[in-house]
């Protein structure tokens, strides 16, 4: 990796997280390319096209490790990684559910439970550490070490 795409990235990096929606529209419409912003409706899609502007699409693609073939599906498939989350309820026994983000998994289980507080722990947790859970209760053993 150059460090044209080193830079790229941090760049990316930094617009997701120091700016909204609105102000990345404004960093458009500053470069006097696109008069009409209201089509960009997520941050992802505004940046892209933000870092496809300033740097060129060969550039762009370069850093993020496209192909000529691939498009900004595959961008927008590398900015929204899943992970898994170990999730503990009340009442219930621990489930691993994928999602985006902790934040985005805490608010729909609260629309799906009738109490908020039901809803004890979300952490995140690493593909190995779900698969070795299910294979330690398909042995018929505990998750702690221990055998039942």
């Amino acid at each position: 990796m150059s460090d044209t795409d080193h830079a790229i990235r941090k760049e990316y990096d930094s617009l997701k997280k120091s700016h909204d929606i609105h102000s990345l529209r404004r960093l458009i419409r500053g470069q006097n390319r696109v008069v009409d912003t209201s089509e960009y409706k997520t941050k992802d899609h505004a940046i892209s096209t933000y870092l496809r502007n300033k740097h060129g699409h060969k550039k762009v693609d370069s850093a993020f490790g496209f192909t000529k073939k691939e498009s900004f599906q595959s961008f927008k498939s590398y900015i929204a990684e899943e992970a898994n989350y170990k999730v503990e309820i009340e009442g219930l026994p621990t489930m691993y559910i994928s999602a985006s983000g902790p934040t985005e998994l805490k608010m729909k289980l609260r629309k799906l439970l009738k109490k908020a507080d039901m809803i004890k722990n979300v952490e995140r947790v690493l593909d190995g550490e779900v698969r070795k859970h299910f294979r330690m209760k398909a042995q018929g053993k505990d998750d702690e070490g221990g055998a039942e």
